[in-house]
């Protein structure tokens, strides 16, 4: 930024679309000064272009903020180095609809629609959604308030035909299930156990809560599971967890939390028995009767 050096430094004038920043003339320290619009920034440019030649190949050497020389190095430059990075995975052109696909997926369909995806990505790049006359986001890139409501408002997130649709949609964790059914049946822990406590989930059914086993999450988000979705070239990302072993624990510890609830820290296997001497740390108290009555 030529205000960085200070007042009087340099001088400054309109050329087309861009500003051109001059000390002393037109030379190698003239800085080149241009107004993103589409990316809410503005991009700073030294008149200077160093080519690195191979034999007969030749390549545009990329800018870069750090000395090749070892004792020249500092803290500045490496900060400066760090944000360029940062800079150029956010405000790449292939940001947009990689995070939007993503996010879509999180929210709970695995197959979006390009249709979907580049309305999502829109509202990522240009920081604004409108829906029934409502306006989200600040109009600036990478605003989330407009990408969230284009996932969630956008037709295919809400249309009910769709779910005719056995492709529409998507899996449901394992322990979002177990955590959705002791909601749902309302949980009611014993006085002296407040706290819900499953430990070794990921054994079990393939999953727990800060358990990954690696940076990538449970699943790949791009997993296509053998069979029918795959000849499809359809994902199911949440079927990666989902092994027959796995299932059938999930199946048996649904079933044996609603019969004998919650014991000690497992939600109960018929695999691994009960014994008398375990403690109930809670018990699904959702009563079907009042309900049953108004039906």
């Amino acid at each position: 930024n030529p205000a960085s050096y200070g007042a009087g430094v340099y001088s400054s004038r309109v050329v087309n679309d861009f500003v051109v920043h001059e000390k002393n003339g037109f030379n190698k320290d003239t800085i080149f000064e241009i107004n993103d619009t589409k990316k809410s920034r503005t991009l700073y440019f030294m008149n200077v272009e160093s080519t690195v030649n191979i034999d007969t190949y030749s390549f545009r050497n990329p800018p870069h903020f750090m000395s090749m020389v070892p004792s020249e190095t500092n803290l500045r430059d490496a900060q400066y180095e760090t944000d360029a990075v940062l800079n150029s995975y956010f405000y790449d052109d292939t940001t947009a609809p990689f995070v939007s696909t993503r996010l879509i997926k999180r929210f709970g369909i695995s197959n979006p629609s390009p249709r979907y995806i580049e309305a999502v990505a829109t509202a990522f790049s240009t920081g604004s959604y409108s829906s029934d006359g409502v306006s989200f986001g600040k109009g600036v890139y990478g605003d989330l308030e407009a990408t969230a409501a284009a996932i969630l408002l956008d037709r295919e997130a809400r249309d009910v035909l769709l779910d005719n649709d056995p492709a529409f949609g998507s899996l449901r964790e394992p322990l979002v299930k177990i955590v959705g059914l002791m909601r749902s049946m309302e949980y009611n822990p014993e006085p002296n156990e407040p706290l819900v406590e499953l430990v070794r989930m990921e054994l079990r059914i393939g999953q727990m809560a800060h358990e990954y086993q690696s940076v990538f999450s449970f699943f790949l988000p791009e997993y296509e599971p053998d069979g029918r979705i795959a000849s499809a070239a359809l994902s199911a990302p949440e079927s990666q967890v989902m092994d027959m072993p796995k299932i059938v624990e999930l199946q048996n510890g649904m079933f044996s939390l609603i019969k004998k609830g919650l014991m000690q820290d497992r939600i109960g296997s018929y695999d691994y028995g009960f014994s008398p001497s375990w403690s109930k740390l809670g018990e699904l108290s959702f009563n079907p009767a009042p309900l049953m009555a108004t039906l």
